[in-house]
């Protein structure tokens, strides 16, 4: 399916399966590793792209500067939706966007995409162990909306083991909460939204969750 190395179009778009658009995802990413990125004529790209989308797919990600969403799976402008927010949340304003991609642009997959090393995450962990409150520990009134998000995936259990974690255990443990903060949302997005869970029932969507390392640039597709 090299027609992406060019630009998504809307017969690739109309013919390509949920399957096949996961794999070109993971093939990019593989080429993204081994350091042989596909070459893209960039102003082709835009020109090409200027008067309208039909992205592949959707990708609910982190902010984090480290996963560029384009870069790790060696994706061209106009192949996908990037929707990026701390913590790769599912929240009201990010589930509207991915309900934008699926029932007004067509996407064929909704990939929730962590990382390893996330410090979302990471600050949420110590803030609700410690049982503190979010907008007074930071300075941060809107921060606690995120740190919510993630609190679901811990039980008191999880924090009490934290604590007696060395620095190295404490940063796996850390990545194991980013996977389960993953799975929840894509078990939200299927709950909240009946537009993903109808595409997902008629076989038009897939929706997985995966994790990228931020010390291999390897993506670890966890579920389909």
């Amino acid at each position: 399916m090299t027609e992406i190395a060019y630009h998504s179009s809307s017969e690739l778009q109309e013919r390509i399966t949920p399957a096949e658009v996961l794999e070109l995802l993971r093939a990019g990413n593989q080429r993204f590793q081994n350091g042989e990125r596909l070459p893209r004529d960039y102003a082709a790209l835009i020109k090409a792209t200027s008067g309208g989308q039909t992205p592949l797919a959707a990708v609910l990600g982190c902010i984090d500067s480290r996963v560029p969403v384009e870069l790790v799976f060696d994706l061209g402008i106009g192949d996908v939706f990037s929707v990026r927010v701390a913590g790769n949340i599912s929240g009201s304003k990010s589930l509207g966007s991915i309900e934008y991609a699926v029932a007004v642009a067509g996407v064929k997959l909704l990939l929730v995409l962590g990382h390893t090393r996330c410090g979302a995450v990471t600050s949420s962990v110590k803030l609700l162990g410690d049982k503190k409150d979010v907008t007074e520990a930071t300075g941060c009134k809107h921060l606690h909306k995120i740190v919510d998000e993630v609190a679901p995936c811990l039980d008191e259990s999880d924090f009490v083991a934290f604590k007696a974690m060395g620095a190295d255990a404490q940063t796996a443990f850390v990545d194991e909460i980013a996977q389960r903060n993953v799975m929840r949302a894509v078990d939200q997005m299927l709950q909240q939204s009946d537009v993903v869970r109808q595409a997902v029932d008629d076989g038009k969507l897939m929706v997985a969750g995966a994790m990228y390392d931020v010390e291999t640039g390897a993506v670890n597709f966890l579920t389909v």
